[in-house]
Order: C-alpha cells, then structure tokens, then sequence
C-alpha cells in the first residue's frame, strides 16, 4: 500500500490568517488579511482597503497558491499606486471582452497573478510543491 503525503494546514480561521501573513511578509508584504468561508472563489484583494481576502475552506496547498497569487497583486498595487492598479486592471478587463475573452479568465493582470504563483510554487515554495506533485503521482 502506497503512503500517501499531504501537507496538513489547520482549518481553523486563526491559524490560516497567520499563515496567509507569513506567507505574504515572505515577499515583505503586510496588507490586511481576512479569510470569508462564503465567497465563491479562492480569493481576492481589495486595494482601497490594502486587505486580501481568502477562502478558508481551500486545501493546504491551494490555500497557499491563492495567497501568493494576492501577493502579486499587492505588489502591482504598491508599484503603480492603487489607482493606476485599479484603471489598469479594469482597462484590461475591457480589453478581454472586446476581444471575445472573458473579463476575469484572460484579464492580463490575472494571467500574470497565475504565472507568478505557478513559478514561486515551483521555486521558492518547492519543496511544499514537490511533497503535493509527488502524492498526486502515488
């Protein structure tokens, strides 16, 4: 019988909040945290309010994923400014559907956000990728 390997994260709100900011102070990142187990997506960052917003109810390793694609949102909202940010993503949102697209899916901002947590979780994240890779493979 094969073992299987899982990278265990307590579900508690608490726990994944402390996560989510160790996670984010990794990239020298401090915006404010919530987690809302009633949203219909993994996650999200309102940068009015500097807060990334998180599904609690995410596996270990999504829940991790998510909080570094926030990440690279918080960092395009601290290098443009909030305001350049918001126009930008939104002009990107037009740009999508005039194309066709869908406004969230093929925003670019969003490609990038995906890009840059696939890359980190293969890189600087890689040992928690490589246990996740291996037990989909057993």
């Amino acid at each position: 019988m094969k073992q299987e390997r899982r990278l265990v994260l307590k579900t508690d709100y608490s726990t994944r909040r402390k996560v989510a900011k160790w996670v984010l102070g990794c990239y020298d990142l401090q915006p404010t945290i919530s987690t809302d187990d009633t949203i219909n997506c993994n996650g999200y960052y309102l940068p009015d309010e500097d807060t990334v917003v998180l599904n609690p109810k995410l596996s270990a390793y999504d829940f991790i994923e998510t909080t570094i694609h926030e990440a690279k949102h918080v960092m395009d909202a601290y290098k443009y400014g909030i305001d350049k940010f918001r126009t930008r993503y939104n002009q990107a949102s037009v740009v999508a559907v005039n194309c066709g697209n869908d406004p969230y899916l093929d925003n670019k901002w969003e490609i990038r956000a995906n890009n840059f947590a696939d890359r980190e979780m293969k890189k600087k994240w890689r040992d928690l990728y490589n246990d996740y890779s291996k037990s989909c493979e057993e």
